[in-house]
């Protein structure tokens, strides 16, 4: 898992685009079949969305899922690792990008999911996060 930033001050963090806030992750073995599977189209259930895009500079197709549900940085990484992707990305918003490993990069840098807001508990903890 790699932090993309360490926005550390709030105006600095106000003035970095959303996919330089997001943690990044790689998966040993990822399963190629399951993942052309769940990317042959979107989810009729809802549970996720899916997004080709053509990476430069040789327009390379990549495919990536986005979650229908915000969720925590460790449940996006068992969604992606459950879906066969090679890699994730996930937003500081709860947003859950899964990445194709014929990516080269890890996704689209901008968020594609429901806007999320976090809620936060007494100590300073994100226990939940909410889709507006």
């Amino acid at each position: 898992m790699d932090i993309l930033s360490d926005a550390s001050s709030s105006s600095k963090e106000k003035a970095l685009p959303p996919w330089k806030k997001s943690i990044v992750g790689r998966f040993d073995a990822p399963v190629f079949p399951l993942w052309q599977a769940v990317t042959r189209g979107d989810d009729a259930g809802g549970r996720w969305r899916r997004h080709t895009f053509e990476e430069p500079p040789d327009d390379r197709p990549c495919s990536v899922v986005y979650h229908g549900q915000c969720v925590a940085e460790e449940k996006c990484e068992a969604l992606c690792r459950s879906a066969g992707a090679g890699k994730y990305r996930w937003f500081p918003n709860g947003c859950c990008e899964c990445v194709g490993e014929e990516c080269r990069g890890y996704g689209a840098e901008e968020i594609r999911c429901n806007v999320c807001e976090k809620e936060v508990d007494d100590n300073d903890e994100v226990s939940v996060f909410r889709c507006r």
